[in-house]
C-alpha cells in the first residue's frame, strides 16, 4: 500500500497525404506529412513511496518521467536550407515531489522540468512566433481538505 506505480503509453500513426496549401504566390502543391502535434510515441512512468510515521503523517517522495516523441507543429513539414522549421524535437521531462502530511493536510516541495529541458512547444500567428515550454520550476504548496 505504501508503494504506488503508474505508467502510460500512447502510439499514434497519422498520415494526411498530398494537398494544396494557400500561399501569397498562389496555391502550393505539397506532400502533407503528419497531423500537427501528434507525436508517434508518448510515454510516462511515475513512482512514489509513502514512509508512514506513528502520528498519522507520512513522508512521500515521488518521481515522474515523461517522454514525447518528435512532432510537427503544422501539417506541412517545411525545410529551410535542410533545417526543418515546423518540428518539435523529442524531449524527456523529469519531475520530483516530496510531500509530508496527512489526508487532511499536507505540505509539498516540488521541482518540475528538473533538467531544464528547452524546446519549442508551439508556434503560430504571423511569421514564426515561437512558444517555448516551461523552464525548470521550483515551488512549495500547502494543501488543506475541508
Amino acid at each position: 500500500d505504501d508503494l504506488s506505480l503508474d505508467s502510460s503509453l500512447s502510439l499514434i500513426h497519422s498520415a494526411l497525404g498530398n494537398g494544396l496549401i494557400g500561399s501569397p504566390g498562389g496555391p502550393l502543391s505539397t506532400d502533407v506529412k503528419r497531423q500537427p502535434i501528434t507525436p508517434e510515441i508518448t510515454l510516462h512512468a511515475g513512482a512514489q513511496y509513502a514512509f508512514p510515521f506513528g502520528d498519522g503523517t507520512a513522508l512521500t517522495p515521488r518521481i515522474d518521467v515523461a517522454h514525447t516523441g518528435g512532432q510537427t507543429t503544422t501539417p506541412v513539414d517545411f525545410f529551410f536550407n535542410g533545417v526543418p522549421l515546423d518540428r518539435v524535437p523529442p524531449h524527456t521531462l523529469l519531475n520530483l515531489k516530496l510531500t509530508y502530511g496527512t489526508e487532511k493536510w499536507n505540505a509539498e516541495f516540488f521541482v518540475t522540468n528538473v533538467t531544464d529541458e528547452i524546446y519549442i512547444e508551439a508556434h503560430g500567428g504571423p511569421g514564426y512566433n515561437a512558444y517555448p515550454n516551461e523552464p525548470r520550476r521550483i515551488g512549495f504548496r500547502l494543501h488543506y481538505n475541508f
